[in-house]
């Protein structure tokens, strides 16, 4: 499959601005990309669409491409791990995300995140999006955070205000963004799931949430159910990756 750079930087959607105000985000960006990634080990890269090109990879994203160092802030070497299947739904999800956005007012684009599933290789990823700086509209530096998948399959796409519990869910079928209520979990149920998480049992998770130990079963089920996982594990990837915790 032919696959472009250009699928993904659309003039003049993606335009950049002062280039005196330019350099000095992106050096702050580059210091501030590079600290979060030495802390949470998740992959990241950073996107000037004015350049069309990738300033900032993480090591991480290049070892999971099997990517050659030098040519890590390569975008094309990048999208080439991308199966055909999936690199479609990019090009699908980077208009929706974007067109999206111009629609908000300025000073709410930058609170927008969105969310989805793809594989890299052979390997599923959960990819965050947000913008970094934007004028008028128009997004000039996006950051792109990559990460364990909630889920086991490709799409699952979100747009998230912070903040807010609602999100909107993309449908590939009938291309809009359709409204969704949030799951919000309770005091207990986050309690349950982190002490859970840590390899509690269900006596000592009883004694710190002062809970039978039939009742913390009774919540790990309702939480199950709530998030629609089988197992712990999946239910923390969850919740963190949609901002429950």
């Amino acid at each position: 499959m032919d696959k472009k750079i250009n699928d993904f930087f659309h003039a003049p959607t993606m335009m950049f601005g002062d280039k005196a105000d330019g350099k000095l985000t992106i050096v702050t960006a580059l210091h501030l990309a590079a600290a979060f990634t030495n802390i949470s080990g998740c992959g990241i890269y950073m996107v000037d669409y004015e350049k069309k090109k990738v300033f900032f990879m993480s090591d991480n994203i290049a070892k999971w491409c099997g990517i050659p160092p030098e040519k890590a802030d390569n975008y094309d070497e990048y999208v080439k791990c991308v199966p055909d299947a999936d690199y479609k739904m990019l090009v699908e999800i980077n208009e929706a995300a974007f067109k999206f956005l111009r629609q908000q007012p300025d000073d709410k684009i930058l609170q927008y995140t969105l969310s989805y599933n793809f594989h890299l290789n052979k390997l599923l990823i959960h990819q965050y999006f947000t913008p970094v700086v934007a004028v008028d509209g128009v997004i000039k530096i996006g950051l792109f955070v990559l990460t364990v998948p909630s889920g086991r399959q490709s799409g699952l796409i979100t747009m998230r205000k912070h903040g807010d519990a609602d999100f909107y869910e993309y449908s590939r079928q009938h291309k809009y963004w359709e409204h969704r209520e949030g799951i919000v979990l309770t005091d207990i149920e986050q309690k349950v799931l982190w002490l859970s998480a840590q390899g509690n049992t269900v006596g000592q998770i009883g004694d710190e949430v002062h809970k039978s130990p039939d009742a913390v079963k009774n919540y790990k089920k309702r939480l199950f159910k709530k998030l629609n996982v089988s197992s712990i594990s999946e239910a923390l990837i969850y919740a963190i990756n949609n901002r429950m915790l």
